[in-house]
């Protein structure tokens, strides 16, 4: 768990929990051009994630993201890709 996510979490009293379903995207032009590919909270994958699941903040990394709903950080994994 990244060290910024635990600290965001613990300083914000909110529950870090695992995703039950994947998070979907279509990410616009409008996300990409206004997003800061360096930021995890406003590239423009958090951008869209804010815009289509009207959660407060998003936060993407690598292989994760959190999307915080209420009184919780929402974590959802890459899915493992079969290698045929």
């Amino acid at each position: 768990m990244s060290t910024f996510i635990t600290k965001y979490a613990k300083e914000q009293n909110l529950v870090i929990a695992d995703a039950t379903k994947d998070i979907e995207l279509n990410v616009s032009k409008w996300d990409v051009k206004f997003g800061d590919r360096t930021n995890p909270a406003s590239c423009g994958l958090a951008r869209c994630a804010r815009r289509t699941y009207k959660v407060e903040e998003a936060f993407f990394f690598r292989t994760s993201a959190y999307l915080e709903t209420g009184n919780a950080l929402i974590r959802a994994r890459e899915r493992s890709r079969e290698r045929s």
